[in-house]
């Protein structure tokens, strides 16, 4: 049920996930006077592999307990994607120009490529056997990323330094990209369906969104995705024990890719405008032209519309005194952008609807404070506190034709959800945890110890939502995970 948030009946499919990979890491070091050089590489290939079933090949959906359609799915079958190879190779050097002034330079070259081989699946409730041919080279990248950063003592007595650096990282690909495009994964076409009870396998349905299967495609030129990052930091120490320092972070992403079904175009969608009861706000929502059901063309390629960012400032202080050590960091940031990935279509105007905002991990203000202390007895004791703002969430509302009905006008693709407030304009609890432990080393023998430890964790038994429904509708709000209870662990560490 969409709206209430539940599902009822057994658990609709089963998984069976394996997969194998070969990892070579090789590097060598050479150190000479004022340079530290180390170069090396990494390399991986193997294979991911998964298996679906689903119950009955079908789930039925409903809306407040009222049916409104059936997806139907491609079951049984499993697929397979390679990776071969993810290879890396790179230089970096550590270089002392002078007392006051060093450098770290690096540079890193990345190759990456997919494939699938040959595969198949048997026949299911809604389709019928299947075979697919090798397809190579899905994705066949070669990158290179460079890196330079500095520390540069300012008085040269090692008491002012200015840190910094401007560094390019590709972001990290898996086996996924290839999943998008394998025409043996698991898919689903929804087709309006009103009765409680469900049609029968092979049942004709008709007014379905139609499979996507073997329709996805990725583009030949769409490029690798990755992020430039650039720091500078501050750091002086403040008498014998203590440091403060403040750093700027920055990150900002590039050629990020997503889905366009190249069938359906913008144009094909009208706008229609009605007063939902749920929100009692007016909505709009974009219907598909009913001649452009079931045509789906989906290409994954880079978009130079979708973007993120990352500004954020950062105070840290460290100390000693006496038998103490204290650390406390405070962090103000934004992250602000548009979704990426395969599971969104561009080209439909109601994915754009309040589509940027804060992202998924961002999270305005963070502190971050820890401390040891030495007990009498020699008992240690240590703590660690995060306290930070709520991730951003979002508000969704499913449009179904009952919100049209009093208009006479019939939603072309069944339902389609709005993402009704950007992410960010609503955000989770603030969360704070603070975590205790105790121990004490007894030492037995010349090499041998025993350190038994006891950890508290969540010591205020903080109970902050940390996920909750977020669509619209009578179950609005219900958490689905909250911070994990007060816990006391009891062990201990043997060393020898």
């Amino acid at each position: 049920d969409t709206v209430l948030s539940t599902m009822t009946g057994i658990s609709p499919r089963q998984d069976l996930d394996r997969g194998s990979y070969t990892t070579v890491v090789a590097s060598a070091s050479y150190v000479t006077g004022s340079h530290n050089l180390k170069t090396g590489i990494q390399f991986r290939k193997g294979y991911f592999q998964e298996s679906f079933q689903m119950n009955g090949d079908m789930v039925q959906i409903l809306q407040n307990g009222v049916p409104t359609s059936v997806r139907i799915y491609n079951t049984p079958l499993t697929h397979r994607e390679d990776v071969n190879p993810d290879l890396g190779w790179f230089l970096q050097d550590s270089w002392r120009l002078n007392r006051r002034l060093s450098l770290n330079l690096g540079l890193r070259f990345d190759r990456m490529a997919m494939s699938i081989p040959a595969q198949g699946a048997p026949g299911g409730a809604w389709v019928g056997p299947r075979s697919f041919p090798e397809l190579n080279d899905v994705v066949s990248w070669n990158t290179w990323s460079p890196r330079i950063g500095f520390a540069w003592d300012v008085f040269g007595n090692s008491k002012t330094a200015i840190k910094g650096g401007i560094s390019k990282y590709d972001v990290l690909e898996g086996s996924s990209l290839a999943q998008n495009v394998n025409p043996n994964f698991i898919a689903f076409s929804t087709c309006p369906w009103t009765s409680l009870t469900a049609p029968t396998p092979g049942q004709a349905l008709t007014g379905c969104t139609g499979f996507s299967g073997n329709n996805n495609h990725i583009d030949p030129n769409m490029k690798r995705p990755y992020q430039w990052e650039y720091t500078v930091m501050i750091q002086r120490q403040i008498g014998a024990n203590t440091s403060v320092s403040v750093g700027y972070y920055g990150r900002k992403f590039f050629d990020l890719f997503g889905v366009i079904n190249t069938a359906v175009t913008p144009d094909d969608y009208t706008p229609l405008t009605f007063t939902s009861a749920a929100i009692g706000q007016p909505l709009t929502v974009f219907n598909q032209l009913p001649s452009t059901l079931g045509k789906i063309n989906l290409l994954q390629k880079t978009l130079p519309s979708l973007y993120e960012h990352y500004n954020g400032v950062e105070f840290q202080l460290n100390t000693r005194i006496q038998k103490a050590s204290v650390f406390a960091g405070f962090t103000i940031g934004k992250d602000y952008g548009t979704p990426s990935g395969t599971s969104t279509d561009f080209n439909n105007p109601n994915n754009l609807y309040n589509y940027a905002g804060n992202e998924g991990y961002d999270q305005t203000y963070q502190l971050r404070a820890g401390f040891t202390y030495q007990l009498p007895g020699k008992i240690a004791f240590a703590g660690s506190l995060r306290e930070n703002s709520g991730l951003p969430q979002n508000r969704t509302y499913t449009v179904s034709n009952s919100d049209l009905a009093s208009q006479g006008i019939k939603l072309t693709q069944v339902t389609q959800a709005l993402i009704v407030a950007a992410p960010g304009a609503y955000r989770y609890p603030w969360q704070n945890l603070l975590d205790l432990r105790f121990s004490r080393v007894f030492r037995i023998h010349e090499r041998w110890s025993i350190e038994p430890m006891a950890d508290l964790f969540n010591t205020f038994n903080s109970s902050a939502v940390t996920s909750a429904v977020t669509a619209i509708g009578p179950s609005l709000l219900r958490p689905s995970n909250i911070d994990m209870g007060r816990l006391l662990r009891l062990g201990g560490r043997i060393t020898f």
